[in-house]
Protein backbone atom coordinates (compact mmCIF):
# COMPACT_ATOMS: atom_id res chain seq x y z
CA UNK A 1 0.00 0.00 0.00
CA UNK A 2 1.26 3.44 -0.94
CA UNK A 3 1.33 6.26 1.24
CA UNK A 4 -1.50 9.42 0.17
CA UNK A 5 -0.04 12.06 -0.31
CA UNK A 6 -0.52 15.55 1.40
CA UNK A 7 -2.44 18.29 -1.03
CA UNK A 8 -1.64 21.32 1.14
CA UNK A 9 1.25 21.71 3.13
CA UNK A 10 0.81 22.73 7.16
CA UNK A 11 1.46 26.41 6.31
CA UNK A 12 -0.88 26.60 3.60
CA UNK A 13 -3.56 24.81 6.05
CA UNK A 14 -2.72 27.09 8.57
CA UNK A 15 -3.14 30.52 5.95
CA UNK A 16 -6.61 28.98 5.10
CA UNK A 17 -7.81 28.45 8.97
CA UNK A 18 -6.77 32.26 9.32
CA UNK A 19 -8.75 33.05 6.04
CA UNK A 20 -11.91 31.57 7.25
CA UNK A 21 -11.84 32.94 10.82
CA UNK A 22 -10.37 36.42 9.80
CA UNK A 23 -13.52 38.15 11.47
CA UNK A 24 -14.33 36.02 14.74
CA UNK A 25 -13.27 37.94 17.78
CA UNK A 26 -12.20 36.46 20.80
CA UNK A 27 -14.49 35.90 23.79
CA UNK A 28 -14.20 37.98 26.88
CA UNK A 29 -13.48 36.95 29.89
CA UNK A 30 -16.87 37.84 31.55
CA UNK A 31 -18.71 36.35 29.14
CA UNK A 32 -17.22 33.07 28.99
CA UNK A 33 -18.87 30.22 30.72
CA UNK A 34 -16.98 28.75 33.38
CA UNK A 35 -18.06 25.47 34.45
CA UNK A 36 -18.84 24.74 38.00
CA UNK A 37 -16.53 22.22 39.83
CA UNK A 38 -17.63 18.99 41.42
CA UNK A 39 -21.02 17.22 41.02
CA UNK A 40 -23.32 17.88 37.55
CA UNK A 41 -26.24 19.77 38.70
CA UNK A 42 -29.70 17.99 39.26
CA UNK A 43 -33.17 18.37 39.88
CA UNK A 44 -33.44 17.87 43.51
CA UNK A 45 -37.29 16.41 43.68
CA UNK A 46 -37.53 15.40 40.02
CA UNK A 47 -37.64 11.52 40.51
CA UNK A 48 -39.69 12.02 43.42
CA UNK A 49 -42.17 14.71 41.34
CA UNK A 50 -42.44 11.90 38.62
CA UNK A 51 -43.56 9.19 40.96
CA UNK A 52 -45.98 10.96 42.84
CA UNK A 53 -47.60 12.22 38.72
CA UNK A 54 -47.33 8.76 37.82
CA UNK A 55 -49.05 7.58 41.21
CA UNK A 56 -51.56 10.63 40.83
CA UNK A 57 -52.72 9.69 36.74
CA UNK A 58 -53.19 5.68 38.03
CA UNK A 59 -55.26 6.79 40.97
CA UNK A 60 -58.40 6.79 40.54
CA UNK A 61 -58.50 9.95 42.82
CA UNK A 62 -57.15 12.08 40.19
CA UNK A 63 -60.70 11.37 38.13
CA UNK A 64 -63.41 14.02 39.14
CA UNK A 65 -66.15 12.36 41.73
CA UNK A 66 -69.39 11.81 39.79
CA UNK A 67 -72.15 14.75 40.70
CA UNK A 68 -74.70 13.18 41.64
CA UNK A 69 -74.31 9.46 43.43
CA UNK A 70 -78.41 8.66 43.46
CA UNK A 71 -77.47 8.04 39.53
CA UNK A 72 -78.12 4.67 38.38
CA UNK A 73 -74.63 3.09 37.42
CA UNK A 74 -75.04 1.38 33.62
CA UNK A 75 -73.07 0.56 30.90
CA UNK A 76 -73.50 -0.97 27.81
CA UNK A 77 -70.92 -1.68 25.09
CA UNK A 78 -72.26 -1.27 21.69
CA UNK A 79 -71.74 -5.38 20.72
CA UNK A 80 -74.37 -5.87 23.29
CA UNK A 81 -78.28 -5.36 21.86
CA UNK A 82 -81.14 -4.07 23.43
CA UNK A 83 -82.98 -6.82 23.74
CA UNK A 84 -80.26 -8.80 25.58
CA UNK A 85 -79.57 -5.36 28.01
CA UNK A 86 -83.34 -5.41 28.91
CA UNK A 87 -83.11 -8.87 29.99
CA UNK A 88 -80.23 -7.78 32.06
CA UNK A 89 -82.14 -4.98 33.59
CA UNK A 90 -85.13 -6.72 34.42
CA UNK A 91 -82.61 -9.57 36.18
CA UNK A 92 -84.21 -12.46 33.71
CA UNK A 93 -80.84 -13.70 33.16
CA UNK A 94 -79.68 -16.07 35.75
CA UNK A 95 -76.65 -14.87 38.12
CA UNK A 96 -74.00 -17.46 38.09
CA UNK A 97 -71.64 -15.91 40.79
CA UNK A 98 -71.91 -12.98 42.94
CA UNK A 99 -69.08 -10.61 44.73
CA UNK A 100 -69.54 -9.00 47.81
CA UNK A 101 -67.14 -5.85 48.56
CA UNK A 102 -68.57 -4.58 51.56
CA UNK A 103 -65.99 -3.30 54.23
CA UNK A 104 -63.12 -3.24 51.69
CA UNK A 105 -60.54 -0.94 51.45
CA UNK A 106 -60.50 0.72 47.77
CA UNK A 107 -57.42 -1.03 46.68
CA UNK A 108 -58.22 -3.93 48.13
CA UNK A 109 -61.83 -4.09 46.73
CA UNK A 110 -60.05 -3.33 43.03
CA UNK A 111 -57.45 -6.41 43.85
CA UNK A 112 -60.52 -8.21 44.84
CA UNK A 113 -63.25 -7.51 41.57
CA UNK A 114 -60.50 -7.39 39.02
CA UNK A 115 -59.26 -11.38 40.38
CA UNK A 116 -63.43 -12.43 40.39
CA UNK A 117 -63.80 -10.68 36.74
CA UNK A 118 -60.78 -12.75 35.70
CA UNK A 119 -61.47 -15.67 37.31
CA UNK A 120 -65.27 -15.61 36.20
CA UNK A 121 -64.46 -14.87 32.39
CA UNK A 122 -61.99 -18.34 32.47
CA UNK A 123 -64.65 -20.63 34.05
CA UNK A 124 -67.25 -18.72 30.95
CA UNK A 125 -69.56 -17.46 33.12
CA UNK A 126 -72.01 -15.05 31.57
CA UNK A 127 -73.65 -12.98 34.11
CA UNK A 128 -72.24 -12.55 37.54
CA UNK A 129 -73.98 -9.73 40.64
CA UNK A 130 -71.12 -6.97 42.15
CA UNK A 131 -72.35 -5.76 45.51
CA UNK A 132 -70.45 -2.74 46.04
CA UNK A 133 -72.92 -1.14 48.68
CA UNK A 134 -74.77 2.38 48.39
CA UNK A 135 -71.95 4.12 50.54
CA UNK A 136 -74.18 5.37 53.53
CA UNK A 137 -70.73 5.07 55.89
CA UNK A 138 -68.54 6.79 53.37
CA UNK A 139 -69.25 10.01 54.87
CA UNK A 140 -69.51 13.61 53.31
CA UNK A 141 -67.44 12.93 50.09
CA UNK A 142 -70.12 9.73 48.95
CA UNK A 143 -69.84 6.66 48.28
CA UNK A 144 -66.22 5.63 47.40
CA UNK A 145 -66.69 1.77 46.03
CA UNK A 146 -70.00 2.44 44.40
CA UNK A 147 -67.90 5.23 42.27
CA UNK A 148 -64.87 3.25 41.76
CA UNK A 149 -66.64 -0.19 40.80
CA UNK A 150 -68.13 2.13 38.06
CA UNK A 151 -64.82 3.36 36.88
CA UNK A 152 -63.21 -0.23 36.90
CA UNK A 153 -65.52 -1.89 35.49
CA UNK A 154 -66.13 0.27 32.40
CA UNK A 155 -61.84 -0.02 31.69
CA UNK A 156 -61.63 -3.83 31.17
CA UNK A 157 -63.05 -5.79 28.26
CA UNK A 158 -64.18 -8.44 29.64
CA UNK A 159 -67.01 -6.11 30.65
CA UNK A 160 -69.80 -6.02 27.87
CA UNK A 161 -72.75 -4.24 30.23
CA UNK A 162 -73.68 -3.37 33.64
CA UNK A 163 -76.84 -1.93 35.03
CA UNK A 164 -78.13 -1.86 38.90
CA UNK A 165 -79.91 -4.69 40.46
CA UNK A 166 -82.97 -5.29 41.43
CA UNK A 167 -84.22 -4.43 44.66
CA UNK A 168 -84.74 -7.55 46.24
CA UNK A 169 -81.05 -7.94 44.92
CA UNK A 170 -79.30 -5.04 46.53
CA UNK A 171 -81.05 -2.19 44.13
CA UNK A 172 -78.95 0.44 43.84
CA UNK A 173 -76.24 -1.16 46.00
CA UNK A 174 -75.53 -4.19 43.69
CA UNK A 175 -74.56 -4.06 39.80
CA UNK A 176 -75.91 -6.91 37.15
CA UNK A 177 -72.77 -7.57 35.18
CA UNK A 178 -72.87 -9.34 31.75
CA UNK A 179 -69.36 -10.67 30.89
CA UNK A 180 -67.61 -11.58 27.35
CA UNK A 181 -68.13 -15.17 26.52
CA UNK A 182 -64.61 -17.25 25.48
Amino acid sequence: MGTKERKHSKSEDEALFRRQFADAQPIKARQRHQPETGKPAKARFRQSDEQAVLREAMSDESLEREPDFTDELSFQRSSVNRKLMRELRRGKLAMQAELDLHGYARAAARAELQDFIYECTDRGLRCVRIVHGKGLGSGPDGPVLKVAVNRWLRRWDDVLAFCPARNQHGGTGALYVLLRSR
